[in-house]
């Protein structure tokens, strides 16, 4: 009995020692669930003079796709998420890749009108990456210019705007002195397999944080949207990415914790 118990508390302790990774909980603000009437958070009062930003957002899967074959069918771009300050919005959305071809992809974008309203409209100005190096399951397996290019892989039918995906999350790295940023864009399918894209920005803008006035998104095709107040790591928003999809390792944690005593008090009977 008392070795059992050493045993539990000794795991436990091992357990909250180690440094719990990021989660969506630790965003500075976020929007969940949004709809049209929820898809711009206010926050003028914060005074903050933030000097780094992620972020991150989770797609609505069929409709993003069915966007993102639309735009590169008929020449248009789509706005997916921005934050708002210093003069300019800065963020992610569809474009498309030229007049010449259909293809399209997602980009990091900004505009300095600073408008961003319902729908993050108005995001013009794309500084890339125009290429994502791919991975499957771990292992990299190509580099994708045009995710327009993956709607077959990701078995999207245009008829019935249905696909095989399950999950789609995307992030934006930036920093206020950086000459560009990080982006990453993780897609997992039905049959679990799990696609991890990352890619760098080219463009030399800077953007000043020393007025952050609202997280926006284009709730027709985005459901989440966190931004976090520093540059976080690829590992890290692939932490994040994993915390918006399946239960937190606390909880889990516990769960083992639960199981191991349950075992225990079995083998006293």
């Amino acid at each position: 009995m008392k070795k059992t118990i050493i045993a539990l508390l000794a795991f436990n302790c091992v357990a909250m020692g180690e440094t719990a990774p990021l989660t969506a909980d630790d965003a500075t603000y976020s929007i969940y669930n949004a709809t049209s009437t929820t898809a711009t958070l206010d926050f003028t009062s914060d005074t903050t003079a933030y000097t780094a930003m992620t972020l991150t957002f989770r797609l609505k899967a069929d409709a993003f796709l069915s966007e993102l074959y639309s735009c590169g069918q008929n020449h248009t771009n789509a706005a997916l998420a921005t934050v708002a300050g210093g003069g300019t919005n800065m963020g992610m959305a569809i474009r498309y890749n030229s007049s010449n071809n259909t293809l399209s992809s997602i980009y990091a974008v900004h505009n300095q009108s600073n408008n961003a309203a319902n729908g993050a409209e108005g995001l013009s100005t794309g500084f890339g990456p125009t290429s994502w190096t791919t991975t499957l399951n771990g292992s990299t397996i190509s580099s994708t210019s045009a995710f327009s290019g993956m709607l077959e892989t990701w078995g999207y039918n245009t008829i019935t705007q249905k696909s095989n995906v399950s999950e789609m999350l995307c992030s934006l790295v930036y920093g206020a002195t950086d000459a560009g940023g990080q982006c990453y864009f993780t897609v997992v399918m039905d049959n679990g397999d799990r696609y991890e894209f990352s890619g760098a920005t080219t463009n030399t803008y800077k953007f000043s944080y020393t007025d952050i006035t609202n997280l926006s998104v284009n709730s027709a095709l985005v459901s989440d949207a966190l931004m976090f107040s520093s540059k976080l790591s690829g590992s890290d928003v692939v932490s994040v990415h994993s915390s918006m999809m399946v239960p937190e390792p606390t909880t889990a944690t516990l769960s083992l914790l639960a199981l191991a005593g349950l075992a225990a008090r079995r083998r006293r009977k």
